[in-house]
């Protein structure tokens, strides 16, 4: 039997390509297993943490300071990881096109070029709704978070398109106010291993002879 989650190759080279261009990893098979992008904001973390909690050796810690320490450090970890995504990951979260996008099409071309990435990649499906009356398509990356493409057109007939992330549709509400916080940096995560992607395969699909 053919097995069906060997990529395109003219696809896969062309995405390898572009992770090698704009990141320090080769392929999107080693982004996806070996990117590891919350080292250095808990390193950061830890550092503010204990900085505050602690006065020197002999005093060890302040009970008192603990609690407050916690919140600095996670505080500090949560903002260097935002400025790291927005120095290196932030060039892969837009793109423009010309033609109106089928989005059934779309759906279907990312399902078959990129089914070798699961289980990383899961199904794409079309959001239900729209997203601040923009179309958009997503898939699970975990169980509460998810991937999405918004699409979306300025007064001057532009037309663009937005890598992002957002709580998966069928979490409960607290879990959703929790996602859209990023408690836990899971929107973070997923935007550093999938964004750079996405972006390369948006850009081959858009400049295919036969995009509708």
């Amino acid at each position: 039997m053919e097995d069906t989650r060997q990529p395109d190759p003219n696809f896969a080279y062309f995405v390898n390509d572009h992770i090698e261009a704009n990141t320090k990893f080769k392929w999107a098979d080693q982004l996806l297993k070996k990117s590891k992008p919350l080292t250095v904001p808990w390193a950061c973390f830890w550092i503010v943490a204990l900085a505050f909690s602690v006065d020197n050796i002999e005093h060890g810690f302040y009970a008192e300071r603990i609690i407050p320490g916690i919140f600095l450090g996670y505080a500090a970890a949560y903002l260097v990881g935002r400025v790291i995504y927005y120095r290196l990951y932030r060039k892969f979260s837009t793109g423009s096109f010309s033609e109106n996008i089928n989005l059934e099409d779309l759906i279907a071309f990312l399902n078959t070029h990129l089914l070798y990435l699961q289980p990383f990649f899961g199904q794409w499906v079309r959001g239900e709704g729209s997203l601040s009356g923009k179309d958009y398509i997503g898939f699970a990356f975990s169980k509460r978070v998810q991937a999405t493409i918004t699409f979306s057109e300025n007064s001057a007939g532009e037309k663009f398109y937005a890598i992002s992330t957002m709580p998966t549709s069928n979490s409960t509400m607290v879990m959703r106010l929790i996602t859209r916080a990023d408690v836990g940096l899971g929107r973070l995560i997923c935007l550093y291993k999938t964004a750079p992607i996405i972006s390369a395969a948006m850009k081959y699909y858009l400049q295919r002879d036969d995009n509708v």
